[in-house]
C-alpha cells in the first residue's frame, strides 16, 4: 500500500491533467 501523501500527490496530478484536457474539449495541449 502506498503512503497516503504520495497517493494524494499522484491523484492531484492526475486530476489536474484530466481537468485541463476537459477544459480544452478533450484535446491534448
Amino acid at each position: 500500500m502506498k503512503k497516503p501523501k504520495r497517493f494524494i500527490e499522484e491523484w492531484r496530478i492526475f486530476y489536474n491533467s484530466e481537468r485541463l484536457h476537459s477544459s480544452l474539449g478533450g484535446l491534448t495541449p
